[in-house]
């Protein structure tokens, strides 16, 4: 059996390890936001920028959940080794971090909305589309943002799920988690017809919501 030194030196070579894998995560998120950093001055951006916008868009969506649990397992190594002023420190800087990382996916998500609305490339099943029932849905101001991000967080598979995880569920969040959909499952006619379903099945026991929805008939 370890004794308590072994123990300890066990934790300090995880807390290391952990250290070193959270920082290269670090590390990829300035390097990638120094990349995309310029298009935001460009008075025009171009569709190579936006592919970069949404790839960068979607690295960092992946990233959050891996860089939260190494947080948190760093912290809990913090404390069990009794150091909990470390600990602390470790959390206000994370929480800090991690602030700034969703103010620039907002601000990614923001220029590429800009864009697509003066382009007109934006319409999409998951965006707003014409005719699809998830876009009426989407531009109903009556259910807040909230509303409709617990709705299709709460329809989304097991797999899809771990994707968006990373998004927490906010007035703002809402459409991060929209156009994450929109471009990894918005493009799939079977994602269009399972809106469709889900949300006529959600309808079916809010009906007080039907008069926002004038296209569940149109043809």
């Amino acid at each position: 059996m370890p004794d308590q030194k072994e123990k300890a030196e066990a934790l300090q070579d995880l807390l290391k390890i952990s250290i070193k894998r959270r920082a290269n995560l670090r590390r990829m998120f300035t390097n990638q936001a120094k990349k995309v950093e310029p298009i935001f001055e460009h008075p025009a951006i171009s569709e190579d920028d936006m592919e970069l916008l949404k790839a960068t868009q979607l690295k960092f969506q992946d990233a959050r959940p891996e860089l939260r649990e190494l947080d948190k397992e760093i912290q809990n190594i913090h404390v069990i080794l009794g150091h909990e002023d470390s600990a602390d420190k470790d959390f206000e800087e994370a929480d800090s971090l991690a602030d700034h990382q969703l103010t620039f996916l907002r601000r990614i998500d923001k220029t590429r909305r800009k864009t697509q609305e003066h382009s007109g490339t934006g319409a999409g099943p998951w965006t707003g589309g014409h005719g699809s029932v998830f876009g009426t849905l989407h531009e109903v101001k009556d259910i807040s943002n909230i509303t409709k991000f617990n709705f299709l967080q709460g329809q989304l598979s097991e797999q899809v799920k771990k994707r968006v995880e990373g998004i927490m569920a906010s007035e703002d969040n809402y459409n991060l988690l929209v156009d994450n959909l929109q471009d990894n499952y918005g493009d799939k006619p079977q994602s269009r017809m399972l809106i469709v379903l889900l949300l006529l099945q959600w309808l079916n026991h809010n009906t007080h919501l039907l008069p926002y929805v004038p296209s569940m008939t149109a043809s």
